[in-house]
C-alpha cells in the first residue's frame, strides 16, 4: 500500500511499465531468497532433534502476517 502511494507521485517522464516490471522482479527476488533461506534453515535431514525449526518458521510467519494486517489497518485508518 505504501508502494502504491509512492507510485502515485511518479512524474510524467517515468515509464510506468518499466517501473511495474522492476517492482515485480524485486518482489519475486525477495520472496525467492526468503524461501531459499527458509528451506536451508529447515534442513529435513536434521532429524527429530531439530523439530523446533519448523515451529520457529511457523511462529515467524505468524508474526509477519500479524504485522502485515496491522499495517493494512493503519493504512485504512489514516
Amino acid at each position: 500500500m505504501r508502494g502504491a502511494a509512492n507510485a502515485g507521485d511518479l512524474g510524467p517522464e517515468t515509464n510506468r511499465l518499466l517501473f511495474a516490471a522492476g517492482l515485480a522482479c524485486a518482489g519475486y527476488a525477495a520472496i525467492t531468497l526468503t524461501m531459499a533461506v527458509t528451506l536451508a534453515f529447515r534442513r529435513p535431514e536434521a532429524g527429530a532433534s531439530m523439530a523446533w525449526r519448523g515451529i520457529a518458521i511457523r511462529a515467524f510467519g505468524g508474526w509477519i502476517a500479524a504485522i502485515g494486517l496491522m499495517m493494512v489497518g493503519f493504512a485504512y485508518a489514516s
